[in-house]
């Protein structure tokens, strides 16, 4: 999984058991990760572990301490137990399990043992890398024992259980790093197991019945999986250069996807042998020898078939159940009209503008500030500073950038100078993450593990920048199409309960969003951003809302802010989005040389003519000593800056800049001095 971008580090908390316990066992080696636990309707234990844990898991002080000093405090610890070199003997007593008794029976009892919160057990080995243990479920060691190794993670003290109590050493460790290796009985019997699982028949599956089954991405036909399968392979046969990542493509993306699909769509024996034969082909196995390769194979296809497809139920060709309603009968979900009236009303993320809960749609022309405005809105409601006077709800925000990745940081960082404040609450993932399942038969897996980190994020705002990178491959104007990505926005709003907000262009004509008229019934509702004069303003207009006053018309102003200088020493700037009538104060760093103080860019109330606010503008960015800039000069940054925001469309002439020259001079704003060319500098008044 992609990283996420957190512009700022958090602080450490030495006071957390949790925290020190983790950065304990990362100095000894452990690659740990947080887990939030919670309790199930039927009583079961809640286990949501960080998205991605097995990239995630680290030893990485400085990871773990955001963690746990962040969005993941008081949360439970997990050690990843392939990537730690552990095997974990697991033996359950749950629904009448006597897994401790089992392996007491076979008399490997380890130096190292947690006792958990059921009543079970953990015996911790060391890992024998000639002989790789993965994970399994079924009791291939002995009944009601269990087995973590590459592919699995354990819990670890002092993690506690909100069903009550908590996973303790049987004696405090002081040495993770001595572990007793692994028993030869685990090795063999494991071993015995997968041999069993490579004599299952093949299943043929040369005819599609049109059955559907399902996992993460959508659900898929017989036939679909055949051509995904066939899609992997044919990517992984064309590496062929020794270093072309052969080894991670095969053990962490198609074998587990492979595995997904064992004793359903093919048989053990099947996946092996085809992802071998490519291996073969491509000359990983000359590079790395048979067994090392089949050994990757295998350990990928035995943790995917752990997590493998299932029928969808009752479900119409080409759809999947709503998320959250799978198990629900049409009767379980009548409501009453008293049963309406106690649901409760919509929360707010900027008043009258966004609601939680919401499918939200924000269109404009290209190149019509619609990008900026999402951020704006997305800074705002991380920092929950008010917009445009709009009381604002402080919520945690995802940004997934799908087009001008490179401009984020840049336009963060105007946003951050702009008001004085960080923005570390707004995490941005720079993926275009698609929508389109492979064949295109329904939702992504890609799609899948987003809905699966929203989930754990929880986010206020989710923000897609923009439709139409994330939806490559799917005709916009077909409604089956856009059903797909429609369905994607939903199960976003299922996991998260955010406003997913949906950043898309206008049709040629302007007016409407661009495709199908199928948006138009999904989105909750719509806001429209337009540039009457294709300058640095702007109006929005609310186009369609279901919970909120859909006359609303807002007038905005794009204002240049520096950020920094270049490695030539050269201005770098970025637009921020203010109040056409706000007062505005922008602290401007490094603006006219490394280590120089900046000056303060002051915008009279109420000053709304666009020529004299842009003077003011350039003298206040590129004359902070006041030593004045000519009539000349005012004009030629204006008009760069003009150029910057509206791609050359618009510009100003002499006659233009003299006129708001003269009134800001006369209004006190601006003085001059008597030269026969005069220089022009801010007042004090300013």
């Amino acid at each position: 999984m992609t990283q996420l971008f957190e512009p700022e580090p958090l602080e450490t908390d030495d006071a957390d058991p949790i925290l020190d316990a983790a950065l304990r066992y990362a100095a000894q080696g452990l690659a740990v990760f947080p887990v939030r636990l919670g309790v199930r309707g039927d009583g079961k234990k809640d286990v949501s572990p960080i998205a991605a844990w097995r990239s995630a898991s680290t030893a990485d002080p400085a990871t773990i301490i955001g963690w746990f000093t962040g969005p993941w405090q008081g949360c439970a610890l997990a050690a990843d137990t392939g990537k730690s070199g552990v095997v974990v003997i697991d033996q359950d007593v749950s629904d009448g399990k006597r897994g401790p008794q089992e392996w007491d029976a076979i008399g490997q009892k380890s130096e190292l043992r947690v006792n958990t919160p059921s009543g079970g057990r953990h015996d911790w080995f060391r890992a024998d890398d000639a002989h790789p243990v993965t994970v399994d479920n079924s009791g291939a060691v002995a009944d009601g024992v269990d087995v973590r190794g590459q592919g699995g993670f354990v819990f670890l003290p002092p993690s506690a259980d909100p069903r009550g109590g908590a996973w303790t050493w049987e004696s405090e460790p002081e040495d993770l790093t001595e572990l007793p290796a692994v028993p030869p009985v685990v090795i063999e019997r494991m071993a015995a197991r997968q041999a069993g699982r490579r004599e299952a028949p093949l299943i043929k599956n040369g005819q599609d019945d049109g059955q559907l089954f399902e996992r993460g991405g959508g659900p898929k036909t017989r036939r679909a999986a055949f051509t995904m399968l066939g899609q992997e392979l044919h990517e992984l046969a064309g590496l062929i250069e020794q270093g072309s990542s052969r080894s991670h493509l095969v053990a962490t993306r198609i074998a587990p996807m492979a595995g997904h699909g064992i004793d359903v769509f093919w048989s053990y024996d099947y996946a092996h042998d085809a992802i071998m034969a490519v291996c073969r082909a491509n000359g990983f196995v000359a590079a790395h020898g048979e067994r090392y390769v089949s050994q990757q194979i295998s350990r990928g296809l035995d943790f995917g078939s752990e997590q493998p497809w299932t029928e969808v139920p009752e479900t119409a060709p080409g759809q999947s159940p709503a998320p959250g309603q799978r198990g629900k009968s049409l009767k379980d979900q009548l409501v009453t009209l008293a049963d309406l009236r106690a649901m409760p009303a919509p929360e707010h993320l900027i008043k009258g503008i966004l609601t939680k809960h919401s499918g939200t749609w924000l269109i404009a022309a290209p190149g019509g500030f619609k990008s900026f405005l999402a951020l704006d809105w997305a800074a705002h409601i991380a920092t929950g500073r008010p917009w445009m006077g709009r009381k604002t709800r402080q919520e945690d925000v995802l940004y997934v950038v799908g087009e001008g990745v490179h401009g984020i940081g840049k336009r963060l960082t105007a946003w951050a100078f702009a008001h004085g404040q960080s923005t570390h609450r707004l995490r941005v993932l720079p993926v275009a993450v698609q929508a389109r399942g492979y064949g295109g038969a329904g939702l992504s897996e890609q799609w899948g593990e987003l809905v699966e980190l929203v989930r754990e994020m929880r986010p206020g705002l989710i923000v897609l920048d923009t439709q139409a990178r994330m939806t490559v491959g799917l005709n916009e104007n077909d409604a089956r199409d856009t059903g797909i990505f429609l369905d994607g926005v939903e199960r976003l709003k299922q996991a998260s309960g955010a406003c997913v907000l949906v950043v898309h262009h206008t049709g040629r004509n302007g007016n409407d969003a661009r495709g199908s008229s199928a948006i138009d019934g999904a989105q909750d509702a719509e806001w429209k951003l337009t540039r009457p004069d294709k300058g640095l303003r702007a109006t929005l207009t609310c186009e369609k809302s279901k919970d909120t006053d859909d006359t609303a018309r807002i007038d905005l102003v794009l204002r240049v802010v520096p950020v920094g200088v270049d490695e030539d020493g050269q201005q770098v700037t970025s637009l921020v989005v203010g109040d056409s009538n706000a007062f505005v104060q922008v602290q401007v760093r490094d603006a006219v040389s490394p280590g120089e103080r900046g000056a303060a860019i002051l915008l009279a109330e109420g000053e709304t003519d666009e020529a004299r606010r842009l003077v003011l503008m350039m003298l206040a960015e590129h004359d902070p000593r006041g030593n004045g800039l000519s009539r000349a000069e005012i004009q030629a940054l204006g008009n760069e800056a003009l150029k910057a925001g509206n791609g050359n469309r618009t510009k100003y002439d002499r006659s233009v800049y003299t006129r708001a020259l003269n009134r800001l001079c006369e209004d006190g704003k601006v003085t001059s001095d008597d030269r026969p060319t005069p220089r022009y500098r801010m007042s004090d008044l300013t």
